[in-house]
């Protein structure tokens, strides 16, 4: 189960994590968890307001697509909606496949495609040990507030991580607004 939130707000930035961890668990009744993907309607609402109000966003890639595998009891408390990203796979287990950046307008997951190409090219031509553990999209429209970020590397991004990859973002996104709070702004819907 995924216990780590799809997105969070630092330093005035939205982190979105694209990959396994949108897939959220929500409490339900007498079961412990129903599975959901993120972001649903009214969050993809809010971050077309941001992305528009040209509020800074950086969407921090994982391998595409992103799998997840699921014993047959697990599946059985998925929703209908979500049982057309499901597939069988060898040995009894199901996988979960996010769709990529489903969220987004296709010109911006445009963008992100051509970073993972960048990435697969470097991962081709480079040993492990030398990559970089994220590569950061490049020759991206000044005005755009959506930026991208590829994990090269296989670990944890920890706190410290997200906030010196937020930080290293805000140099190159446009600049910000006076802050103010996420409450705020969610409640402005």
């Amino acid at each position: 189960m995924n216990c780590r939130a799809p997105f969070l707000l630092r330093d005035d930035i939205l982190v979105i994590f694209e990959g396994s961890r949108r897939l959220i668990w929500r409490p339900q009744g007498r079961r412990d968890a129903v599975p959901e993907l993120w972001p649903q309607k009214a969050d993809i609402e809010w971050i077309a307001r941001r992305r528009n109000g040209g509020r800074p966003i950086l969407v921090l890639l994982e391998e595409p697509p992103a799998r997840l595998t699921f014993l047959p009891e697990e599946v059985e408390a998925f929703p209908k909606k979500l049982l057309r990203y499901v597939r069988p796979t060898d040995g009894g287990l199901f996988e979960f496949v996010i769709p990529f950046l489903d969220w987004l307008p296709e010109d911006v997951r445009g963008r992100a495609q051509i970073l993972v190409s960048r990435a697969t090219a470097l991962r081709a031509t480079s040993p492990t040990p030398l990559l970089p553990p994220w590569l950061f999209e490049t020759d991206v429209d000044s005005r755009e507030s959506v930026r991208f970020a590829f994990r090269l590397r296989p670990h944890l991004c920890s706190d410290a991580d997200v906030a010196a990859l937020a930080a290293y973002a805000r140099g190159s996104l446009p600049p910000l607004e006076p802050a103010h709070s996420f409450r705020e702004e969610v409640h402005k819907a």
